[in-house]
């Protein structure tokens, strides 16, 4: 009767903070929308619940069963398990979804922050073997969300390689490739902790299998040494891709001037984005003068093939 009773109570709780049972179909054929609201109350509801629902349970349980640890621990397992499971399945069945919006990446990020954070308090409430299968769960959809997220970053990285978005130089202003990349990245800086806990210590720019010119592999930009951390090696390798791409397109311009004009105007972009968002944290004054300094190089390049006959 204690179960049936309780068990109702913790259920009903879990639906109220909007979180309801999904398959994965049908969270496949969910437009992003919906998955991402989702997404937005479980974050909430899975501190709610963990900290209230469970935790609470976990309390009373203890303390109304006091005389039996086998009872107290078997009654808490069967009362607590089906919420478990809906509330810590989830984030795998997230993972295991092939909706490709960019901001996926952004969510696993979220949720992966939050599970990480829970992780201590969910081992404590759910610490007897009677649990160790909602512990296990817990365990492999934190798994699956770093995963996933090392997939969606290694997808942007060749979102960018296969940039085709047209006008090539946009007339010599700055390329939609280059403010999305940066849109893209000055928000990835903001999660730097969950970066560092999900990517490992030797993370870095896969130059040996890259497909960019060897000019620029083994260009100073890209000469990362064994004591660069390897975040910071990362953010510099994509927008190292991103300049690489920027050069490509600039080789096109008929015009050589334009060419130069085009490629000073994104990197300033560039530049820009990085002083206004936790890139500079990540990528220092040294990255930030040097890139600035080679706008310069572009600026005068510039001048000197368009103004140079006139000014002469």
């Amino acid at each position: 009767v204690y179960i049936l009773i309780r068990k109702s109570i913790i259920d009903e709780g879990i639906y109220r903070l909007g979180v309801e049972k999904l398959s994965s179909s049908r969270a496949n054929k969910m437009d992003w929308e919906v998955l991402d609201l989702k997404i937005k109350s479980w974050l909430e509801a899975t501190r709610i619940s963990v900290r209230t629902l469970f935790n609470g349970e976990r309390i009373l349980c203890d303390h109304v069963f006091s005389y039996s640890d086998s009872v107290r621990e078997s009654c808490f397992a069967e009362i607590s398990r089906d919420g478990a499971a809906l509330l810590f399945g989830f984030p795998e069945l997230v993972a295991k979804t092939k909706k490709s919006s960019p901001e996926k990446l952004f969510r696993v990020l979220d949720m992966h922050a939050v599970a990480s954070e829970l992780l201590p308090e969910i081992e404590s409430i759910f610490s007897s073997d009677y649990n160790s299968g909602v512990r296990s769960q817990f365990l492999v959809s934190l798994q699956r969300l770093t995963e996933s997220a090392q997939i969606l970053l290694a997808e942007f990285e060749s979102t960018i390689q296969k940039g085709t978005s047209k006008p090539a130089v946009n007339g010599g202003g700055v390329h939609s490739l280059t403010i999305q990349t940066m849109n893209y990245l000055s928000v990835l800086a903001d999660y730097l902790n969950v970066l560092s806990d999900i990517f490992p210590r030797d993370w870095l720019p896969p130059q040996k299998s890259s497909s960019l010119p060897e000019s620029y592999l083994y260009s100073p930009e890209s000469d990362y040494s064994a004591s660069t951390p390897a975040l910071t090696a990362r953010f510099a390798w994509l927008i190292l891709v991103l300049l690489c791409k920027l050069d490509g397109k600039a080789k096109h311009c008929k015009d050589v001037s334009l060419s130069y004009l085009f490629l000073a105007n994104n990197l300033w972009y560039v530049v820009a984005r990085v002083r206004s968002s936790n890139l500079q944290y990540v990528l220092g004054d040294d990255w930030i003068l040097k890139h600035e300094a080679k706008a310069k190089r572009f600026v005068a390049n510039y001048e000197k093939v368009a103004w140079g006959e006139v000014v002469s």
